[in-house]
């Protein structure tokens, strides 16, 4: 399929913000100087540094937009055409892993709200973790360590410092390495959910939080209020 460009809406683009609906087919790609942009400002400061310039075909229209359910800022999204047809929500876009869709897809299954390439930053430190969940007692990331990037002596000596910063701040880890999510999928779930329980719930419905019980298979249980 033709390389494609999307585009997020901000809160300026009224019933449309927050979500993707239009959409057009890259034609070309060049690099350009700032000066061959815009002739009319030859002395700008940046006038020999290159951009990209795209020429793209007219704009088309998705039926139904791509809505961000947590609202949140996009710079860009790697993903394919197939994910861009049937994408529900933001969060089905992404394309990092095999790993991040197998995950992905159990998170929708057990009915857990998270987002995606999730950024977290303070001061000159700044994390893109794979999933964040906000439980009602805190957040939770959960990690997908492929073998070939995460078993290197540099990679495990990032990834502790990595979940120490979070740690620090609140946050509760989780890490799953490429055979748990390959071969041990139930297990995977369960912990994720047993923490979640244990962190008071998913995002409260009303003034309920949404808690899994112990045994259960799919979809999390609202707690009962006496």
């Amino acid at each position: 399929h033709p390389h494609v460009l999307a585009f997020y809406q901000t809160k300026k683009f009224g019933d449309d913000r927050w979500s993707i609906r239009w959409y057009a087919e890259v034609r070309s790609v060049e690099r350009l100087t700032r000066r061959q942009l815009l002739p009319k400002e030859p002395d700008h400061p940046r006038a020999n540094a290159e951009y990209y310039c795209l020429r793209l075909g007219s704009l088309q229209r998705r039926e139904q937009p791509i809505p961000s359910r947590a609202l949140r800022r996009v710079t860009f999204i790697p993903t394919i055409w197939r994910k861009f047809q049937q994408a529900e929500e933001i969060n089905d876009l992404w394309n990092e892993s095999p790993l991040e869709d197998t995950l992905w897809s159990a998170f929708k299954y057990d009915g857990i709200v998270a987002e995606r390439q999730f950024v977290i930053s303070e001061a000159k430190t700044t994390y893109i973790l794979d999933f964040a969940v906000a439980c009602d007692r805190g957040q939770l990331d959960v990690e997908c360590d492929g073998d070939t990037w995460h078993l290197q002596p540099d990679a495990v000596r990032y990834d502790k410092r990595r979940s120490n910063w979070l740690e620090s701040r609140g946050w509760k880890v989780l890490r799953f390495d490429s055979r748990e999510i390959e071969d041990e999928m139930p297990k995977c779930r369960a912990q994720v959910k047993a923490t979640i329980t244990n962190m008071g719930g998913l995002p409260r419905s009303g003034s309920i939080p949404r808690v899994f019980r112990a045994g259960t298979d799919n979809y999390p249980e609202q707690l009962e209020l006496w």
